[in-house]
């Protein structure tokens, strides 16, 4: 049950800060996606990192 709270919690930050990319002038809503990616690719390194699932080279 925690998990789905969390999960919950997780997409809710996600869907709110990807609405105040689009509020955004277009010109920067560009950089404001760049920078949602690569924190979401961040934060699966260091998930995978954590529970074991990290290949070593990616470590």
């Amino acid at each position: 049950m925690i998990r789905i709270l969390i999960a919950l919690a997780l997409a809710a930050v996600a869907i709110n800060y990807l609405w105040r990319v689009r509020s955004l002038p277009p010109h920067k809503q560009r950089a404001g996606y760049i920078r949602f990616f690569i924190g979401l690719a961040v934060l699966a390194v260091i998930i995978l990192t954590m529970t074991g699932r990290m290949h070593w080279l990616g470590a």
